[in-house]
């Protein structure tokens, strides 16, 4: 009798650990799922954050300038350029960001024309702004001219064009020109997209 209850006090404590073992194992598993599944969350909270990010770049304005960006700017154009076409795309952030720079100009005593370039058009200045001079495009003769030399000082020269158009856009086989006006021309377009 005591072995038979011997017996079954060790299958009751066999059957248990096996039990115990079994929710031990069942317990492991889900702790594992949930892991998992807090890893897959984090990844897309992450993906979710990264893309916010983007979409508060793409709609928050550029930064205006820096005084240093002024003060250099208009240490090169100063008595240096009479007058200037600025041509401003049709976006509001465009337009807000290039208020700034109509204000320098009048500062620097340019006298100041406004193009307005077609609606639909689209184009980007994300590096910097573009600009037109008469003396051409080649860097080497750029040297002289005093709105290269006040975008490279403020580290906002972003390329060049070949003549004078109404837009940053060139399209079409001639693009249309400034009417009347062969000055420097400086082109604000809107903000990139990404």
């Amino acid at each position: 009798m005591a072995e038979k209850q011997q017996t079954a006090e060790k299958q009751r404590h066999d059957d248990e650990m096996a039990r115990v073992h079994l929710e031990t194992a069942k317990a492991a598993e889900e702790a594992a799922k949930a892991t998992e599944r807090t890893a897959v969350l984090e990844r897309e909270a992450a993906l979710l954050r990264f893309q916010l990010d983007q979409e508060i770049q793409k709609r928050a304005p550029r930064p205006p300038l820096t005084p240093e960006q002024k003060s250099a700017m208009l240490d090169e154009l100063r008595g240096k350029i009479l007058e200037i076409a600025i041509v401003v795309q049709n976006d509001p952030e465009a337009q807000i960001f290039a208020i700034q720079f109509f204000m320098l100009f009048q500062e620097a005593g340019a006298k100041i024309y406004l193009p307005e370039p077609p609606r639909e058009d689209k184009w980007y200045a994300p590096a910097g702004l573009i600009m037109y001079s008469p003396l051409g495009t080649n860097v080497d003769i750029l040297k002289d001219d005093p709105l290269y030399r006040a975008l490279k000082r403020a580290n906002l020269f972003g390329g060049t064009t070949s003549g004078p158009f109404v837009s940053g856009q060139l399209r079409g086989p001639i693009p249309m020109l400034i009417h009347g006006y062969n000055g420097p021309v400086l082109y604000i377009g809107q903000k990139p997209p990404f």
